[in-house]
């Protein structure tokens, strides 16, 4: 079994429309430079994470441990339907606008970048 994805686009103000069924292996691999599935359940970040695009099957908790190098960054994407939950690990300090920390829903896209040592940045969809 194969997922995929229809991709529409549409010019604004033209009666022009391009469709596109791509599979999801393929709009990750074409969309980011690494991207690694990822199955339902714990995720504990760590260095091999680097510059990786996370695709989340399902529902998951992923920690931030405050080990992680500074300069670390990776990009995520919730492809199903049970969200992603983020949290800090002992002695780490995860911020994000309105202090979310969950994907919103079902193809949210975002990233996480380390501020400093043990200080992170969460961007993106979340809810």
């Amino acid at each position: 079994m194969v997922d995929t994805v229809t991709v529409k686009r549409t010019t604004p103000g033209s009666q022009f429309e391009r469709e596109l069924d791509v599979s999801l292996s393929d709009l990750a691999r074409n969309t980011f430079a690494d991207p690694e599935w990822i199955p339902a359940g714990p995720l504990i970040l760590s260095a091999k994470h680097q510059g990786k695009c996370l695709v989340f099957a399902g529902a998951s908790t992923v920690t931030i441990p405050s080990s992680l190098p500074e300069g670390f960054s990776c990009g995520f994407v919730q492809a199903g339907a049970g969200q992603v939950t983020f949290v800090a690990g002992a002695g780490a300090t995860v911020n994000s606008q309105s202090g979310l920390l969950k994907t919103a829903a079902q193809w949210a896209v975002g990233g996480m970048s380390s501020l400093s040592a043990g200080t992170f940045l969460l961007y993106g969809g979340l809810a």
